[in-house]
C-alpha cells in the first residue's frame, strides 16, 4: 500500500523511537497529541519516522546532554491534516532553515550532497507534493539552541490514496 493510517506512522515512528531508546539508554521522551479522528486519516508511507529520525541525529545528539524531548501534535483543518514535530534540541542557525524550506519549496531542486542538506526530508516533501500538489509538503522553523519544528500539511485522502475534496 502507499498510504496508510496515521496510526500506522505513528506506530513505525514509536518502534523507531524505541530502539533509539535502547542505543541510547533514556535519552529520548516524546510527547504525542493526535485526536483519534486524525489518527484515522491517511498518510503517504514513510513520513514521520525519518524526521523523528532528523530530530534525534541533528537535534538532540548535538546538544551537551545528548538527551531531549520530542513534541508530535496533528491537526485536521477542513481538507487537511497538519502534523508538527517539534524538538528541543540544538536548533538549526536562521540561514540554513532559510537555505532548507528554499529547497523545500521547489521540487525541481536537488541538494548537493556537499551542501549538508541531506535527502530525507527533501525526499518526503518531494513526494508530498508530487502525489498531492505543491500547496502540501514541508515547513521548518528553528531557533538555535532551543528548538526546531517541522510542519507536514497533508491532504484529507482515502484508502486508495486520491485526495478527498
Amino acid at each position: 500500500k502507499n498510504v496508510v493510517q496515521i496510526r500506522e506512522e505513528l506506530r513505525q515512528m514509536g518502534n523507531y523511537l524505541q530502539i533509539q531508546n535502547i542505543r541510547f539508554p533514556n535519552r529520548f521522551e516524546i510527547e504525542i497529541d493526535v485526536p483519534e479522528e486524525v489518527r484515522e486519516c491517511e498518510i503517504i508511507k514513510f513520513v514521520l519516522q525519518p524526521v523523528v529520525e532528523n530530530s534525534i541525529q541533528h537535534g538532540i545528539l548535538q546538544t551537551p546532554s545528548q538527551s531531549g524531548n520530542i513534541f508530535v501534535t496533528a491537526v485536521r483543518d477542513g481538507n487537511h491534516v497538519t502534523i508538527r514535530i517539534k524538538d528541543d534540541g540544538i536548533g538549526i542557525p536562521k540561514e540554513k532553515v532559510d537555505e532548507l524550506n528554499a529547497f523545500l519549496c521547489d521540487i525541481n531542486k536537488h541538494p548537493e550532497k556537499d551542501q549538508g542538506l541531506g535527502y530525507g526530508i527533501f525526499n518526503i516533501n518531494r513526494r508530498i507534493k508530487l502525489s498531492n500538489g505543491n500547496e502540501y509538503g514541508i515547513t521548518i522553523e528553528s531557533c538555535c539552541r532551543q528548538y526546531t519544528l517541522v510542519t507536514i500539511k497533508i491532504p484529507l485522502l482515502d484508502k486508495e490514496g486520491t485526495v478527498i475534496v
